[in-house]
């Protein structure tokens, strides 16, 4: 994995198991979460949403099986999710794309020189994809909402002082047009202001006191 567009890997949280489990814990939870939410609700999806499905719960959990908290590398084989999901090669292929979908995972494909390189033919053979989680910022909002107190209280159990970096979402493009501006601005207040959004999780300052979350326990802030 030689091309640095592939070295996409990064510790989860503070490299240890105990935090390592409760992000996997966090995130599994969140998706879970969403596939109940389509089932109940019946949703359809749609190609840039799609329906999220009990397998992809499955999929996920074996993928996390793989990872190393240490390091953050994670790249296993399609083969190799499908025998520890129990699922076909095929599904995992499916699953992985409706998760990407979501922002609850992303990936690069690894490749090395091919020995045929110098000569007619492609020049490098893909070995793997590398999966990464840092795509968290671009989950789509139930999603990321339910991770992060999820991961708040499974921080929380471990007990002591715990310090947990999560990336912040990138900051929207502001519109040249004044008019549209105002207009968005409008929109965007009207969305939040049903009951079933909720305040965001994710206020200014980095700090989650929707969850619980205190400057002398735990502290979730922007990397």
């Amino acid at each position: 994995m030689d091309d640095p567009r592939a070295k996409v890997f990064r510790q989860i949280l503070d490299g240890s198991k105990a935090q390592g489990w409760a992000f996997v814990g966090a995130l599994r939870e969140a998706v879970e979460a969403l596939v109940e939410q389509h089932r109940a609700e019946k949703y359809q999806g749609t190609p840039s949403a799609p329906r999220l499905q009990r397998v992809d719960g499955y999929v996920l959990k074996g993928m996390l099986k793989c990872l190393d908290f240490k390091t953050g590398e994670l790249y296993p084989s399609y083969e190799t999710i499908a025998r520890k999901a129990a699922v076909s090669r095929s599904a995992v292929v499916e699953s992985i794309k409706r998760l990407k979908a979501y922002g609850v995972l992303d990936w690069v494909r690894r490749t090395v020189v091919a020995e045929t390189v110098g000569e007619a033919g492609p020049q490098r053979e893909q070995t793997s994809n590398a999966y990464h989680f840092d795509s968290h910022r671009y989950m789509e909002k139930r999603v990321r909402q339910t991770f992060l107190k999820a991961l708040a209280r499974n921080l929380k159990k471990l007990g002591g002082l715990v310090v947990a970096k999560i990336a912040a979402p990138p900051p929207k493009p502001k519109p040249s047009d004044p008019a549209l501006e105002a207009s968005l601005a409008r929109l965007e207040a009207a969305l939040n202001s049903g009951a079933e959004r909720g305040s965001s999780a994710s206020p200014e300052n980095g700090l989650y006191p929707q969850v619980g979350i205190t400057m002398g326990k735990v502290s979730l802030r922007e990397a």
